[in-house]
């Protein structure tokens, strides 16, 4: 595994951005949160897999519709945001809201899968509500499609 200066430079803004959003958590809790940021495809599996828990476990109809409707948000969302997250961080206005909206989707991401619903949708709002970079939505990112289809139940 190669680390490229982009992910550095990533993980100094996006411990900052923790340090003063989140000023509670420890150096170590910072570190896990932005490499879970860095590698959003796990996240997307933990989704997927958390969905195929739900259905074993006898969870359907509104409550599974619901964990569903919102995991899928939070992929397309990440799909939106991803180019700008991953962007040169010479541009370091467009990169940090793209790391402040990954850090929401993942805020996102672990209510749903602590199947706290409610809070979950209010990181969802705040996301949508973001200021929108130029570009935003023109080149989205295309590796959590299969993971979206397997949360919304399709196969092709």
């Amino acid at each position: 595994m190669t680390i490229k200066l982009a992910q550095i430079e990533r993980a100094q803004v996006t411990d900052s951005i923790l340090q003063s959003c989140k000023p509670h958590l420890s150096r170590r809790q910072r570190a896990v949160i932005t490499l879970r940021l860095e590698y959003f495809e796990r996240m997307a599996v933990r989704l997927h897999y958390h969905k195929n828990d739900l259905i074993s476990n006898g969870v359907s109809g509104d409550t599974l519709k619901s964990f569903c409707e919102m995991a899928s948000d939070v992929l397309l969302l990440a799909s939106l945001w991803r180019p700008f997250q991953h962007c040169d961080m010479e541009d370091g206005v467009v990169a940090v809201r793209g790391i402040e909206a990954f850090l929401l989707l993942y805020d996102a991401a672990t209510r749903l899968l602590d199947n706290d619903f409610e809070v979950a949708g209010v990181y969802l709002t705040q996301v949508k509500e973001l200021r929108k970079p130029l570009g935003y939505g023109t080149m989205p990112y295309s590796g959590y499609d299969k993971h979206i289809k397997a949360v919304i139940g399709t196969d092709k």
